[in-house]
């Protein structure tokens, strides 16, 4: 929903390309960090991926949370 008061967006910035909010990364010392722009998708897939560990089995439950908060194409 765009507000009619305020004049047009002049000047859109993509952040696509942006590599560290895509960043992944699993650090023993600060636990598992997802960049900003990192889909619930693949935040899922991921926290499956790692919940194998035993110090990130509780990424197991909130894989499964992820099915609860949104559909898929949101999560896209």
């Amino acid at each position: 929903v765009y507000r009619l008061e305020r004049p047009p967006v002049q000047i859109y910035v993509d952040v696509n390309d942006i590599g560290d909010l895509h960043r992944i990364e699993k650090d023993d010392a600060t636990g598992l960090i997802l960049g900003g722009n990192v889909t619930l998708a693949v935040a899922k897939n991921t926290f499956m991926k790692f919940s194998e560990d035993l110090v990130f089995q509780h990424l197991r439950h909130m894989a499964n949370h992820v099915d609860l908060i949104a559909s898929v194409p949101v999560r896209n």
